[in-house]
């Protein structure tokens, strides 16, 4: 990955052609046919152009306002949110916007900004998400392979969300014994592809619900040339039934309090044991390695 500043080029560059060529066409029908615009692009952006400046010149500084985003530029700007999550709604346009210079270019107010990102709505980004997430690694590849199994892992981390009444609903605050403390916590539980931390699929929901609960829809990605590693919250019974059912290999540390009766012991220390009474209907069979550390 570049440093956030030669991501700001590659991504002023996509943007300054699909603005020079579609943004300041674009209205309410949707995008432009590229095929049918070649031989008006010169006449149109000249035009655009004139627009704009009459524009600004009729406003007083600072107070302009941007016409209509379109369609396309809403969605590169909320893609643009999470690259420069540290920068304000302006500064991501300006981000955006920095190859257009040669552009007399209206600076959208913060609220049209914000009511577009309203507008993209999740769909979008959903299906974005869907068509890139799996994994990436070659064959072989270091870090991500382990005796022919590409080792994937699975966690868990919280984020905070807004403290709104939009959202507080779904999103509880945490209470104390008489009083609600914090922002409201979003629980995100995420595979990953090891070596390359490519995403394979990720859930998230209310911190109420365990990270169990969220992993559990995970596992329809999962193969059987697949090992996954987890840590000693991923030990539960079910879920690593749920894994073998998929046809993946798994790692998972368990915690000290879980115990397993080994009913075969293996030449390198290791053992077997059964796993899932009084949980599963049928047992599980595993084998535990015992780490010792010093």
């Amino acid at each position: 990955m570049g440093s956030p500043e030669s991501k700001v080029g590659s991504n002023s560059v996509a943007f300054e052609s699909w603005v020079a060529g579609q943004a300041l066409v674009n209205d309410a029908t949707g995008r432009p046919d590229r095929s049918a615009c070649v031989e008006q692009e010169d006449h149109r952006e000249s035009r655009c152009r004139r627009s704009l400046s009459s524009r600004a010149r009729s406003r007083r500084p600072g107070c302009a306002r941007a016409r209509p985003l379109g369609r396309v530029a809403p969605d590169r700007f909320l893609l643009a949110l999470a690259l420069f999550e540290d920068c304000s709604y302006r500064g991501v346009w300006g981000k955006l916007t920095a190859g257009l210079e040669g552009l007399p270019l209206v600076r959208p107010a913060a609220s049209s900004l914000s009511r577009a990102r309203r507008r993209v709505g999740a769909a979008p980004l959903r299906r974005l998400f869907e068509i890139l997430a799996g994994p990436v690694a070659h064959l072989g590849q270091a870090c991500s392979f382990y005796r022919g199994l590409r080792t994937v892992a699975v966690d868990g981390t919280l984020l905070h969300v807004p403290d709104e009444e939009a959202l507080t609903w779904r999103y509880l605050k945490r209470v104390g014994e008489s009083v609600e403390f914090g922002y409201p916590l979003l629980r995100l539980v995420v595979l990953v592809e090891c070596g390359t931390r490519a995403v394979l699929a990720a859930a998230f929901g209310p911190e109420s619900d365990g990270e169990l609960t969220y992993a559990g829809r995970l596992l329809n990605v999962l193969d059987r040339k697949m090992l996954l590693l987890a840590d000693a919250g991923f030990d539960g019974a079910e879920f690593a039934r749920d894994v073998q059912a998929a046809g993946a290999q798994f790692l998972v540390r368990s915690s000290a309090r879980r115990i397993p009766t080994p009913f075969r012991h293996l030449g390198d220390g290791s053992y077997l044991a059964r796993i899932g009474y009084g949980v599963l209907p049928v047992l599980l069979v595993v084998r535990v390695t015992v780490s010792r550390h010093p």
